[in-house]
């Protein structure tokens, strides 16, 4: 198994592929102007991967409470824990019985809310968190414009590279969007060696299934929720969404 400079295996799935200095500071401003209303600076982070929004945001002053389902992640993150970080395994979906106390804000992003499969399971985890929000809460929630993936009927997402000194890593994913908003994802990385041609061998393939959650189902529950005011945006960089046209769709409910 791959190991990184601190000993930490590295996670060879379509994860990895993730230029993080970038993203972050993609994200930093959008977050920063999210959360800066907010009533605590205990944050939740709904699906956290392995730490990497959960460190940045221990950065910018909070105390986070950290939720992954996926252990190999899990365990990364328990690794590069820093002070005021604390982690969770287990669903994030079961938020309201995960944590202790109140909170201030909750972020779930990379297209993590699809995770949830059906109304009831995405209403649980809103009711939840609205409970275990101090008033005034702020909620964040990034997820692809699956509305826009269907009309267009888009079977693959871009393919990404990732360049080591043994090769390269191509991160690949499949779509099969359902008209019931179930959408079959087939995710694959290959590895091809270096001076070497053809598309290389399969390292890691992982078949699952996410919820397409479009914008109008999304603002019907946060309203049952009682999330009383939303905004949608189309983008990190604070641009109107389009329904059509727009590759990312955004909300900051309260």
């Amino acid at each position: 198994m791959n190991v990184d400079l601190l000993g930490i295996p590295a996670l060879v799935n379509y994860d990895a592929a993730v230029d993080w200095p970038a993203r972050l500071e993609r994200e930093g401003s959008f977050l920063r102007r999210a959360l800066a209303g907010a009533p605590s600076q205990r944050v939740i982070d709904l699906g956290s991967g392995t730490g990497e929004h959960a460190r940045w945001l221990a950065a910018q002053g909070c105390t986070v409470v950290g939720i992954e389902g996926v252990r190999e992640r899990w365990e990364v993150a328990k690794r590069l824990a820093v002070r005021n970080v604390e982690h969770l395994i287990g669903d994030f979906g079961a938020v309201e019985q995960m944590v202790r106390g109140q909170f201030g804000a909750a972020i779930c992003l990379g297209n993590t809310l699809p995770v949830l499969l059906g109304v009831e399971a995405l209403s649980r985890m809103l009711i939840g968190l609205r409970r275990r929000f101090l008033p005034g809460g702020v909620f964040v929630a990034q997820l692809l414009n699956y509305e826009a993936l269907l009309r267009r009927q888009v079977r693959e997402l871009p393919e990404r590279r990732l360049y080591r000194e043994d090769g390269e890593l191509v991160f690949r994913c499949a779509l099969d969007l359902r008209a019931d908003g179930v959408v079959e994802v087939t995710e694959s990385v290959l590895h091809r060696e270096a001076g070497a041609e053809g598309e290389g061998r399969v390292v890691h393939r992982r078949h699952r299934y996410l919820q397409g959650w479009r914008c109008e189902e999304l603002l019907i529950l946060l309203d049952v929720a009682r999330f009383r005011t939303v905004e949608v945006f189309g983008g990190f960089a604070g641009e109107p969404f389009d329904l059509a046209a727009s590759e990312e769709l955004l909300v900051i409910a309260t």
